[in-house]
C-alpha cells in the first residue's frame, strides 16, 4: 500500500471510529467501501471500487435496512463540528 492508500486508511479509520451498525460484518464492509471511494473520490461508485464484487457489495450495502445515511452522516458530522477546547476565537 502506497503512502497515498495509507494516509486515506488512516482518515477513514479515525474519521469513522465510532461508527456502529447492528451487525459487524456490516462494519466490516463499511471501512472496506469506504477506504474504496476515498482513495477515488471524485469516481462513480463501479469505478472506484476494485472489481464487480465489492461494486456489487457497495450497492447491496447502501441498499441495507439496517443501513441509513444518517448513521453515515452522524460520525463524520461529529467530527467536523467546532469543539469549543479546540476552537480559536
Amino acid at each position: 500500500m502506497g503512502s497515498d492508500a495509507a494516509g486515506y486508511s488512516n482518515w477513514v479509520n479515525e474519521e469513522f471510529s465510532e461508527i456502529q451498525f447492528s451487525d459487524k460484518r456490516l462494519k466490516s464492509r463499511f471501512f472496506k467501501m469506504a477506504n474504496q471511494l476515498s482513495k477515488k473520490s471524485e469516481a462513480p461508485i463501479n469505478q472506484a471500487c476494485e472489481d464487480w464484487a465489492d461494486t456489487k457489495a457497495a450497492y447491496r450495502f447502501f441498499n441495507n435496512e439496517k443501513v441509513s445515511a444518517a448513521q453515515i452522516i452522524s460520525e463524520h458530522y461529529k467530527r467536523t463540528v467546532c469543539c469549543p477546547q479546540f476552537c480559536v476565537t
